[in-house]
């Protein structure tokens, strides 16, 4: 029995400096990450007349729309926002003034003055829409539309030098 132990002694230290001969050949690469670059953009067009579809936004890359609003004089557009490969938000005007008042974070109503006035304007508004891949922004109507304000503010990240502006 004693030789027996002996014999499994021999082999677990044979085995030990095998696998420490192996650790020691072991490259182990790592790649650095790399470094991104955020920015923050805006788009801000004013009284800009519209017909069929508009891209208003198109990017690769990672981010969040901290706000998107139209003001129209009209109520005959819809708004696309596809965000990683889907939908978002897709709808008219008028499908979202019927609902704005119940959902947080899309807003649709007329516009009024500082006395409470109809102005004549549709405000359409979202905010806070985050992407992982890359984002779209569309406006499409079927006929002309006087847009007095198409307005974007969103941060951006790509693959970069590392540096932040914005």
């Amino acid at each position: 029995m004693s030789d027996r132990l002996l014999d499994w002694a021999m082999q677990l230290v044979a085995a030990e400096e095998s696998s420490r001969q192996i650790a020691q050949n072991i490259k182990v690469e790592v790649e650095p990450a790399k470094a991104t670059h955020t920015s923050t953009r805006i788009v801000d067009r004013r009284n800009v007349v519209l017909r069929g579809e508009e891209v208003v936004v198109r990017e690769r890359g990672c981010g969040a729309i901290q706000e998107f609003m139209v003001k129209a004089e009209s109520t005959n557009f819809h708004i696309f926002i596809g965000k990683d490969d889907e939908i978002a938000v897709y709808g008219s005007y008028s499908t979202y003034a019927e609902i704005s008042q119940d959902v947080e974070g899309i807003d649709a109503f007329a516009d009024r003055d500082t006395e409470g006035e109809l102005t004549g304007a549709y405000v359409f508004k979202v905010s806070d829409i985050e992407f992982a891949k890359g984002l779209t922004i569309k406006i499409r109507t079927t006929e002309p539309v006087k847009f007095r304000a198409i307005f974007c503010k969103y941060k951006i990240s790509k693959p970069g030098n590392g540096s932040s502006h914005g």
